[in-house]
């Protein structure tokens, strides 16, 4: 067995198979990054584009009935599954009265000013990213431009609470907080369960092309990576 990293997927959760022979290590991490908005797909895919300017669409927006189909065809184009970089792709689908987005990236939740933008835009927006490798969660909420509620998690403990609770924390006990308690927020806020349930109905895949600025000969830290190091943007300074 070699070092690294493989990817695969059940359902619309991604889970990374880390290996290291050396020290006998082999660990399975559950990983995923959504990004709710309270309007029409439609709007939100426009918003979208607008909030990020350095998201290019590389080609003609797909429609699949099923999200195996939507993951199929998005493999070979997103650099974070089997394609290559700068290309990615963005899965958007409906439930209930929000809009979603399930970013393969990972890294769209980093970068909390267009988060911010995109709220001033659509209303009210919501993300929910963990990792497991470091045992990562996090609830962020924006509100007509502005951040509004952070909640993060970090093996096993939460490591930062800012802005006014929601209604919807209450009684979900956040001293350790992570899958469970992220998931009963979600839920709660008219959410379909991430760790039971896939989408019902259509999902919208955009093919784009990450024209954000790099370090030269500098490859995107990993998402461990990322969350080991701290918290700054990989795309801003590293």
């Amino acid at each position: 067995m070699s070092p690294g990293a493989d990817t695969f997927r059940v359902g619309k959760e991604i889970f990374s198979f880390w290996r290291d022979p050396a020290q006998g290590v082999a660990s399975v991490s559950f990983t995923y990054s959504f990004v709710a908005a309270k309007c029409e797909l439609s709007e939100s895919q426009g918003a979208l584009l607008t909030a990020w300017p350095t998201l290019e669409i590389a080609e003609p927006v797909q429609i699949f009935a099923s999200w195996d189909d939507a993951f199929q065809w998005a493999g070979p184009r997103c650099g974070y599954l089997a394609g290559a970089h700068p290309h990615d792709v963005k899965l958007l689908y409906r439930d209930g009265n929000w809009s979603v987005l399930a970013d393969i990236s990972t890294c769209m939740v980093e970068d909390t000013d267009s988060l911010a933008d995109l709220s001033r835009r659509v209303g009210r927006v919501v993300a929910a990213t963990t990792q497991g490798t470091v045992g990562f969660a996090q609830l962020l909420v924006f509100e007509a431009g502005a951040a509004t509620r952070s909640i993060t998690g970090q093996r096993g403990r939460i490591t930062e609470a800012t802005g006014a609770a929601i209604a919807e924390e209450a009684g979900v006990l956040l001293g350790a907080f992570y899958l469970n308690e992220l998931d009963t927020i979600w839920y709660r806020l008219g959410l379909s369960s991430f760790l039971n349930a896939d989408p019902v109905g259509p999902v919208v895949a955009l093919h784009v092309l990450d024209r954000t600025p790099m370090p030269e000969r500098a490859a995107a830290p990993t998402f461990v990576q990322r969350r080991e190091s701290g918290p700054r943007p990989w795309w801003k300074v590293w």
